[in-house]
């Protein structure tokens, strides 16, 4: 496993699972859309068409890929630990 992978924060692994289930709404849209296509009833093909565009609208929200930066959201640099020079502090 890579020092990067090790790194991840759980802020990190929440954005992650925020992204897999944008993909699953967007992929339960897109099987919707699929058998949308095959009905016969206008009004439900309508009523479908506005779900589709609200549902896509929630995946929007959660997607933290979505509307940013993603070297932002993936924050592409080495944890740091604060150089400790003042060692006198301590008293042994």
């Amino acid at each position: 496993m890579s020092d990067r992978l090790r790194a991840l924060s759980p802020p990190d692994l929440g954005r992650a699972g925020a992204w897999r289930r944008a993909a699953e709404i967007r992929a339960f849209v897109a099987a919707a859309a699929a058998r949308a296509a095959v009905l016969s009833d206008a009004a439900e093909r309508l009523a479908l068409a506005d779900w589709e565009g609200w549902a896509l609208a929630q995946a929007d929200r959660l997607d933290p890929l979505v509307g940013g930066s993603v070297m932002d959201v993936l924050r592409f640099t080495e944890p740091t630990i604060p150089p400790d020079d003042d060692e006198d502090d301590y008293d042994f």
